[in-house]
């Protein structure tokens, strides 16, 4: 762990540890560091995440290219999208954009769905009053990104890991069995890997239409690693803290550990802690899904790059049926049904690819280096 100087010194009182652990009781955060050291056939979940180290390159520009669209052109945008790679729920986004689609209907038959172009804000689908209808909030600024956002959200309000409850809440339908923990945290996953794939595609077709570039999916890339390895560090910084805890956590354990992480100088972890103090989705269970998401997708998007034609159709079609039963599935179950492996299969194929381009990278650069220590 990085150590620095300056340390954060969060005030530990015994509220502060109360309070803590009344957020870490409400995450299942103890359970989920369970969850974590639970091992695949060769390595735990965490060790998987730990092995992720991207180093992207920031001198490129990050930057979402400008876009000028109404917010009924930039449905009918991603209305065409659909039409093309996944035209058998091109009907069901069309309902979702002009407001008629049934599960987003509140009891009084008004639309639960509002979609702003002009700022960014607040995105993502929810379920409201006891899981009887969906709302579906978009808030983007007009760029490519925010294009990719209202894409990224209609993959959610399509997935039946959202439609399936509400369907089940009007039919009276309950569930006898209750998800242990372990699949909660794993079928959080699910919806993810589908935004993110939908994403990746629909940044495929604004390419071939020419309304991006292809700077604008490296940028797009170059943000993804980003935010890779931040979630990546979240998840490992909480799990470093949590495993130095009591659980319940207790005064004593919390200020034993600050005040070690105090003499270590480890501003990073005692600056995590007040994270998950003060902010209530800082916790590690939450971003794992992102985690997981972005492998998947990326593992699948090279896939079909490298496919033939008639196997991407097949992909597709595979997609499209996967997106009618997210609510099936935990996390082994969506990854075989996508690539035929398990998250360990995909994540540790994802580890090795990124190892092989990062050294095919420094061999480049120290063959630029010599060339230029010959001039």
């Amino acid at each position: 762990m990085i150590k620095l100087f300056n340390t954060h010194k969060p005030k530990i009182t015994k509220q502060y540890a109360y309070e803590l652990n009344e957020k870490c009781k409400n995450a299942k955060a103890h359970n989920y560091l369970d969850f974590l050291d639970e091992k695949y056939s060769k390595f735990k979940i965490i060790d998987l995440i730990e092995q992720i180290d991207l180093t992207p390159n920031l001198k490129n520009n990050t930057q979402s290219t400008p876009l000028k669209f109404t917010k009924e052109t930039g449905c009918d945008i991603v209305l065409e999208f659909f039409d093309k790679y996944l035209p058998n729920k091109s009907k069901e986004v069309s309902k979702i954009f002009d407001g008629t689609h049934p599960l987003f209907l509140d009891p009084k038959g008004k639309s639960q769905i509002f979609i702003d172009v002009n700022k960014n804000g607040r995105s993502c689908v929810t379920r409201k009053n006891d899981n009887i209808f969906l709302e579906f909030f978009v808030a983007v600024d007009q760029t490519a990104d925010g294009l990719k956002i209202l894409a990224h959200e209609t993959a959610h309000a399509l997935s039946s890991h959202h439609q399936q409850p509400v369907k089940n809440a009007r039919n009276n339908i309950t569930t006898k069995k209750q998800p242990t923990l372990k699949e909660i945290f794993e079928r959080n996953c699910v919806g993810e890997i589908e935004s993110y794939i939908t994403e990746k595609l629909f940044l495929r077709f604004l390419l071939k239409k020419g309304i991006i570039n292809k700077q604008e999916i490296e940028n797009d890339k170059i943000g993804n690693e980003k935010s890779l390895i931040t979630e990546r560090n979240l998840i490992l910084e909480e799990y470093d803290i949590l495993k130095q805890l009591d659980c319940p956590i207790t005064y004593e354990s919390l200020k034993n550990l600050t005040q070690k992480l105090e003499k270590e100088n480890n501003n990073v972890l005692l600056k995590r802690i007040e994270e998950m103090h003060n902010n209530k989705d800082h916790h590690s269970s939450y971003m794992f899904r992102y985690v997981v998401g972005r492998i998947v997708s990326q593992t699948w998007i090279e896939k079909f790059e490298e496919c033939t034609n008639e196997e991407r159709t097949q992909m597709l079609k595979n997609f499209e049926d996967y997106l009618d039963h997210t609510h099936e599935y935990k996390l082994d179950d969506a990854c075989q049904k996508l690539l035929d492996k398990n998250f360990e299969q995909i994540a540790t194929s994802y580890i090795e690819k990124q190892n092989e381009n990062q050294n095919k990278k420094e061999t480049q650069q120290n063959k630029q280096q010599t060339i230029l220590k010959r001039r």
